[in-house]
């Protein structure tokens, strides 16, 4: 992909060798926007916003081999060298960036020496993404960022997508700065070009009353640079997985995404979740994974879902093919566990071997696992007693144990507000799965 400013920069080889990958901070970022995304009216399936929890982003490590020095190269662009470290292991917006697609902005507010900067944007038909940073100018200080609003004229640019944000409360030392980027997917296509953003940020310092400021900003993106048409490969074609029907049915590729339309067979036996590894592949063996740090995936019905994935816009491949090999599942007729909150005893489970142990406890379910995927809460969403009254509390998760390596997630639920048992809690997404290496070619 970028064979030029691997030839102009090999001197740099050595130096990019050294950098290390904030694959921590990089995974605490991409899940507090999931959390903060699940809160938003228009949001894909949760199915979706748990992939991130519970896979391993494989693509963190399979980049092209030239982006580190590429990343070295646009970094030595003033203004360019934080959106580049958050994008480096995104081929598709690093090629985006690569092709001029990144706008300069440089717009600034400041209340109680906390300074916001709006550093940049990438953006094309239904993605924005903002880049920012937070200085804290004053006495150690708890930053914490909410309501985010963006409008262009009187138009609520919210109300037409799906937001995710990195940012989370963190504490800033004196004089010290954080990069951060936040991202919009548009249901339609969007084609604004001036933006009013406005921020509602609260500041804690020690031995100082909590203080909350809204922050705005206004800013101009030039939308010649997303006049370029989207690409779309009609694929329709099935493959049988375990005996169950999937047909992919087009790929819609702009300069920042590419959407792939998937669809399940309504006589599948098995509920069809998340693909672990679904990826673009071209003749060279070069992938475009699943898109990671936004907006992963959205339910258009009950047995259609549509799969975001890198962008491959920017090149020009001569064959095109999409591989997989599993995919998060289970039987339809496990799809629901149901618990008695006055025995404490589990009434319904999934029949297979995926539990070790499910329990009743005082306020929440536990489910105990020995897969090797990370726990995630987020696995059910909602509990609901038999009159469907929601009586879910929060959620957490226990890392493997040290002696036997068992995995656990609670579901805390509130016991004061059952008008009926037993209770209900529904999988969103699953820890067992189906495997088969799936290669098709759609190119």
């Amino acid at each position: 992909m970028f064979e030029r400013e691997e030839s102009e920069l090999t001197n740099l080889k050595k130096k990019t060798a050294q950098i290390n990958i904030p694959h921590e901070s990089l995974d605490d970022a991409i899940m507090a926007g999931f959390q903060k995304a699940k809160r938003k009216k228009k949001r894909p399936s949760i199915k979706w916003a748990s992939l991130a929890a519970a896979v391993f982003i494989f693509t963190f490590i399979t980049l092209v081999r030239v982006s580190p020095v590429f990343a070295e190269y646009v970094s030595s662009f003033p203004g360019m060298e934080k959106m580049v470290e958050i994008i480096r292991f995104n081929k598709g917006l690093m090629s985006a960036v690569e092709n001029n697609f990144a706008q300069e902005i440089g717009v600034s507010d400041e209340h109680s020496s906390i300074k916001i900067t709006i550093d940049s944007a990438i953006m094309d038909q239904r993605k924005l993404k903002i880049f920012y940073t937070i200085h804290n100018q004053s006495e150690k200080a708890k930053v914490k960022i909410k309501n985010m609003e963006l409008h262009s004229g009187s138009a609520d640019l919210t109300q037409n997508a799906f937001f995710t944000s990195g940012h989370i409360d963190e504490e800033l030392a004196k004089n010290k700065s954080s990069d951060w980027s936040m991202e919009y997917d548009f249901s339609e296509p969007m084609n604004k070009e001036d933006f009013q953003l406005k921020l509602e940020v609260h500041t804690k310092r020690p031995l100082s009353r909590p203080e909350a400021a809204v922050f705005q900003f206004s800013f101009h993106l030039d939308q010649d640079l997303v006049d370029e048409k989207m690409k779309v490969i009609n694929i329709d074609q099935t493959v049988t997985v375990q005996k169950q029907k999937i047909t992919f049915k087009k790929a819609e590729i702009t300069p920042l995404s590419a959407a792939l339309q998937v669809q399940f067979d309504k006589n599948n036996t098995m509920e069809l979740f998340v693909f672990e590894d679904l990826r673009l592949v071209d003749e060279r063996g070069e992938p475009w994974s699943i898109y990671h740090n936004g907006l992963v995936g959205k339910e258009i019905s009950a047995s259609e879902d549509m799969i975001y994935l890198e962008s491959n816009y920017f090149e020009q491949p001569k064959e095109l093919y999409l591989e997989f090999s599993k995919i998060h599942a289970v039987k339809k007729s496990d799809l629901v566990v149901i618990v008695d909150p006055e025995t404490n005893t589990v009434l319904k489970r999934p029949q297979d071997d995926v539990f070790s142990k499910i329990e009743v406890l005082k306020n929440e379910v536990s489910f105990a696992y020995y897969e090797e995927k990370e726990a995630s809460s987020m696995f059910i969403n909602e509990v609901t007693d038999a009159n469907g009254v929601n009586m879910s509390g929060s959620s957490s998760d226990e890392g493997p144990s040290s002696d036997t390596g068992e995995k656990r997630f609670a579901i805390q639920f509130d016991r004061s507000k059952i008008t009926k048992g037993p209770l209900s809690m529904k999988f969103v997404d699953y820890p067992g799965y189906i495997e088969k290496k799936t290669r098709i070619q759609i190119k």
